[in-house]
């Protein structure tokens, strides 16, 4: 059994992402950047304390798109 699976020959296929995935792949990069330098202009606690609810689901949400 283990040695099926160490002898495995399985092929790998890359797929290259199309225009729309590199679009949404831009806007998530970009919604990132915006946040790290909301959170690190105005001071990390600054950033956590305002505006609480907000800002944890944006970090929220930052952290299910990674």
């Amino acid at each position: 059994m283990i040695d099926n699976l160490i002898n495995c020959d399985i092929s790998l296929r890359f797929m290259e992402p199309n225009p729309f995935q590199i679009a949404i792949f831009i806007w998530v990069i970009g919604f990132i950047w915006q946040e790290f330098k909301q959170a690190f202009g105005s001071g990390i606690r600054v950033y956590l304390t305002a505006h609480s609810k907000s800002n944890i689901f944006s970090l929220i949400y930052i952290k299910s798109k990674l």
